[in-house]
């Protein structure tokens, strides 16, 4: 039975996250009672569980953590009270129990995100991770914070929606910003229709008067914009120090770490930094800057900077700590490496979808380097 409890709690976790796929919703379907089963998806459609703390959960207190869940063993699931926050807070001991990962929520204004880890059955290592999905933290300009987890998050010039088509906010003044934690990504569309898919650990701001008198947006972290073309109004992405302007057209924006480097996909885009310094790019090259704090245009492999948004990771004669610093990102990881990696290239292409033992196995495959997992570390060692 306890087996058979666990199974069904992770497909209750998998069901909050809106990655249970059709016949996993079919086998949660014969495993709880349909009155069960109608007042859980119910609950969580029309509250996203909203101020429900369903887990505090932090591995560096796991120990104690167990202490306190130790002595009240849960029901079984199939004895499981009508209602449903009874469940959940059955599915979250259950989890508890096996050391998985879900959203913490700490308190109503601060939530942070935790992938699931679980227990590896196929790659040999000690335990997996899972991988990221879409969901993103808007901070209202009250000070309130939303938890989003969905593929799309729609801005219209009078109204921001998330969920079947419910409205959280009537002007575009009430969001301060849109985040993605790390193990996360959304896509947006904007008031003018243009597209952006914000990357993992990344931040988006939209000026006030977006739309209006203006189509300008605030980055930090990476992105990709597809825009809507409007001779009549142009479109900048900005930071601290540079400015990218487009009148419509596809580019990635990735200004981690202090750099800020465009890769066009097509159209054509300027780019200007705080030194006075302007670029043109045309499709296929990626605006850097020297060392000695100019602009230059370099020809790329264009897929590399983009296939993040579309769902992989592709690498060609890559950085292998290039490519590691991406899965950081994506699973929430630290990497330790304990063999140079820096002057070791690899070629090849991991699916986001992929747990972290399955991505590891790749990158040993084409690196002949040894992976391990232990918890959130990933190290590498010959």
């Amino acid at each position: 039975m306890e087996n058979n409890n666990i199974y069904i709690a992770r497909l209750l976790v998998k069901y909050q996250q809106g990655t249970l796929s059709s016949t996993e919703r079919e086998e949660l379907e014969r495993l709880l009672s349909k009155s069960q089963y109608e007042k859980i998806c119910a609950a969580y459609k029309e509250e996203r569980v909203r101020n429900e703390e369903l887990l505090y959960y932090f591995e560096s207190k796991k120990q104690a953590a167990w202490k306190k869940i130790q002595p009240a063993a849960a029901p079984p699931i199939k004895k499981m009270a009508a209602d449903w926050k009874n469940t959940l807070k059955i599915a979250a001991t259950i989890l508890f129990v096996l050391g998985l990962s879900l959203w913490v929520f700490k308190t109503k204004e601060q939530r942070v995100f935790y992938n699931e880890v679980f227990p590896d059955k196929i790659y040999g290592q000690q335990n997996d991770v899972g991988p990221g999905s879409n969901q993103t933290l808007i901070k209202m300009a009250d000070g309130q914070e939303i938890n989003i987890r969905q593929d799309l998050l729609e801005i219209t010039n009078d109204s921001i929606f998330a969920g079947e088509e419910k409205s959280f906010a009537t002007a575009l003044s009430a969001i301060r910003t849109i985040q993605t934690p790390k193990a996360a990504n959304i896509e947006i569309l904007l008031p003018d229709q243009s597209r952006v898919w914000l990357n993992a650990s990344s931040e988006l701001a939209l000026d006030r008067k977006f739309n209006g008198s203006n189509r300008l947006v605030h980055l930090t972290g990476e992105a990709y914009f597809q825009v809507a073309h409007n001779d009549r109004k142009k479109f900048q992405v900005v930071n601290d120090h540079d400015t990218v302007t487009v009148y419509g057209t596809a580019f990635n924006v990735n200004c981690y770490d202090k750099k800020f480097q465009t890769t066009l996909v097509e159209g054509k885009v300027g780019v200007d930094d705080s030194q006075g310094n302007h670029l043109s790019l045309i499709p296929g090259y990626q605006s850097v800057k020297t060392k000695g704090g100019g602009l230059v245009s370099k020809k790329v492999e264009v897929l590399k900077y983009t296939s993040w948004k579309d769902g992989y990771f592709y690498f060609n004669r890559d950085n292998l700590a290039h490519v590691l610093s991406k899965l950081e990102q994506w699973y929430d990881i630290e990497i330790q490496p304990e063999t140079d990696i820096k002057t070791i290239t690899v070629s090849g292409s991991i699916g986001k979808n992929a747990s972290l033992a399955e991505a590891a196995s790749i990158l040993s495959d084409v690196s002949k380097l040894k992976f391990t997992i232990h918890n959130r570390t990933l190290t590498i060692s010959k």
